[in-house]
């Protein structure tokens, strides 16, 4: 996304682990109506479906229908990304089945340097975009706290619909891992995505978690295709995450919505405000890097309040998360709901009435809670 941004002057070297573009499939792809703003006609080519309608429940089957206020849709990823990669690919260089395996600083000018195997090449900036895995990361900045909000994903692609194809449905559990939450995806009439997060999640998980949905008659699946997944990130940037001339981008820098782990959005806004700034002033990197850092503090912030949210709500018991669906009101529609910017969606939770309000907080501190706040807050100092 950065490199769509970026204009076509720099000379530009890009290395890709993969030998060609979109060949790990791992993420769901619901995006926002703004994903489509931004992007223009590579976002909306990509388009599977379009959602109206979104069923958050609990295992018992309570559940509240969130209404967006805008539609919501899902991508083809795979589609996405290489047209993306069509965009750019005359306007620099890249080297596929290339794995970067460090950065390091060259010289008194601080030349940051990549190491490709045996080679070593330089530049004035380098854009870490290794994705969820944190190898250079990790190296780079040694003694940030250690995160632990990192879940496994595990979905499939399946011939079978679901009641209604303009919405999809996440489901709450603990019945098969801690953490547990699974997602129907309609993507046409006769397909559906179905999916797992949570800890020490497999496929046999998944087949129980199908099982389970279709029993309810949430999706009727006649073939599975198959799975694939990912990590999903739970929580929210850094104050800070570029070092010297080095900066992290997309998931390499947790740029993700912390309650979903969605970052396609998020990836945009950052990848165009540093690209714009790249375009307009290079000559002092480490100044242009501390710019983007005051002019992404706002994004951080609801970023890191939605981290504080993620980091409670997914430590829930089950039964503390169903009292706060049915305190809400079972089959309740909430209607007007911003997609991307979860604070508002629990602003209105708390505003709707007082008892509400006090069901939630109580519920939310308890002990055990509380331990994770003060752990969300430690992360939101940070």
């Amino acid at each position: 996304m950065f490199l769509n941004f970026l204009k076509d002057h720099f000379d530009v070297a890009v290395f890709e682990e993969q030998s060609n573009v979109g060949l790990r499939r791992h993420c769901t792809g619901i995006v926002s109506h703004r994903v489509l703003s931004i992007v223009g006609k590579v976002a909306r080519r990509s388009v599977v479906n379009e959602f109206n309608r979104l069923n958050i429940m609990v295992e018992s089957g309570a559940k509240v229908t969130v209404i967006p206020s805008n539609p919501v849709y899902v991508l083809d990823r795979v589609k996405y990304l290489r047209e993306l990669f069509y965009r750019v690919q005359n306007k620099f260089e890249f080297y596929f089945a290339s794995k970067v395996t460090n950065v390091r600083f060259n010289g008194k000018k601080i030349k940051p340097c990549v190491l490709l195997g045996n080679r070593i090449i330089c530049g004035n900036i380098v854009v870490n975009a290794e994705g969820a895995m944190h190898r250079i990361r990790k190296s780079i900045f040694k003694n940030s706290i250690m995160r632990k909000a990192k879940v496994y994903g595990i979905q499939i692609d399946c011939i079978g619909k679901t009641p209604h194809i303009d919405e999809f449905t996440v489901v709450f559990s603990d019945k098969y891992s801690k953490g547990f939450f699974g997602w129907i995806v309609p993507l046409d009439e006769s397909h559906v995505r179905i999916g797992i997060g949570g800890e020490n999640v497999n496929q046999n998980i998944l087949n129980s978690f199908i099982d389970f949905v279709n029993s309810k008659g949430i999706v009727y699946v006649k073939e599975k295709g198959k799975p694939f997944g990912g990590i999903i990130l739970k929580n929210p940037p850094y104050w800070k995450d570029h070092y010297k001339k080095v900066v992290m981008l997309g998931d390499s820098a947790f740029h993700v919505k912390p309650l979903t782990g969605g970052g396609l959005y998020v990836h945009a806004l950052f990848g165009r405000e540093l690209a714009n700034l790249i375009n307009m002033e290079f000559s002092d990197v480490e100044d242009l890097l501390s710019k983007y850092e005051r002019r992404t503090a706002r994004l951080r912030l609801k970023l890191k309040i939605q981290g504080v949210i993620s980091q409670v709500f997914h430590e829930l018991s089950l039964k503390e998360k169903e009292k706060i669906i049915k305190s809400i009101g079972e089959n309740v529609e909430m209607k007007d709901v911003d997609y991307d910017y979860h604070e508002k969606l629990l602003e209105t939770i708390l505003l709707r009435k007082t008892s509400l309000a006090y069901n939630v907080l109580r519920t939310a501190l308890t002990v055990k809670n509380i331990k994770n706040l003060v752990y969300s807050l430690k992360i939101f100092l940070q």
